[in-house]
This record gives C-alpha cells, sequence and structure tokens, in this order.
C-alpha cells in the first residue's frame, strides 16, 4: 500500500508543506528530546517527551511528502507511514506503535507504568529518528529543509 492509497481512502489528506513549517517541527522535535532530557522528571514524563519528539518527527516526514493523517487515528498513520516515507523496518514500527499505546496508559490510566530502561531506548530511538529525518529530507525534499 501507497500514501496515495490511503489518501484515496481516505486516511490521509493532501498537504503542501513549507520550510517554515519543516522549520516549526523541528524546533518541536528539538524541544521535546531536550525536555525528555531534563532532570527531575518522573519517567512517564520523559517517556512522553520523548514518545512526541517521534511523533512529529513521523509527521515532519508524512507532510513532506504531501499529506496529513485524515479522520481518526491520526497518530497510529503517522506512525505506520515511517515505513513509507524513512524506510523504517516493521520492527522499528511497531516498537513506536508500542510507546503509542504506553504512553496513552501512562498519561490516562496508571501512573508510574514506565520504567527507566523503556524511557532511555524511547529517547535514544527518537534521537535517531531525528537524525534520519535530518538526513533524509536533505536527499528528498531539499527544497523544504529549514
Amino acid at each position: 500500500m501507497s500514501l496515495n492509497d490511503w489518501f484515496s481512502k481516505g486516511f490521509l489528506v493532501k498537504h503542501e508543506s513549507s520550510p517554515e513549517e519543516m522549520k516549526g517541527l523541528f524546533s518541536v522535535i528539538d524541544r521535546s528530546i531536550n525536555d525528555s532530557r531534563a532532570s527531575g522528571l518522573s519517567p512517564d514524563g520523559s517517556f512522553g517527551f520523548a514518545f512526541n519528539a517521534a511523533l512529529q518527527c513521523a509527521m515532519a516526514a508524512l507532510v513532506a511528502e504531501g499529506y496529513r493523517p485524515g479522520r481518526g487515528s491520526h497518530h497510529y498513520y503517522a506512525i505506520e507511514s515511517l515505513k513509507l516515507t524513512l524506510g523504517e523496518s516493521e520492527k522499528r514500527v511497531r516498537m513506536l506503535d508500542a510507546a503509542r499505546k504506553k504512553r496513552a496508559i501512562s498519561v490516562y490510566e496508571l501512573s508510574g507504568s514506565v520504567s527507566d530502561a523503556e524511557t532511555k531506548e524511547m529517547i535514544a530511538f527518537a534521537e535517531d529518528l531525528r537524525s534520519k529525518l535530518d538526513k533524509w529530507l536533505k536527499v528528498n525534499h531539499s527544497d523544504l529543509v529549514p
């Protein structure tokens, strides 16, 4: 399945991005990564910031390709799109989707549900995805590089 197939099914909508939008998304990504490393935060809080950074990386790649998530499940489709944009493996996409669910539990249901090890893994994942996004954007959408 392609991004255009997702668009045809209504999962995505067309979107025209700009260097200004990318600059804004990168600033959110970088802020979230920095916030995830702040001292004094709970593992839940750090995990949430790191997850947000990774999610915004997915969103940035998707909008660079000319789309935004459509109706409902926008986090799910942004994460799934990483296979079609940055070429992420099924394993890494499944890991990020599991993090999406874990973050929701920690925010809405159960405080203290995230371990220090999971937090460190999520921060490393977000940093790696940020680096891949930067390189990918320069190669595939140099007109959008802020």
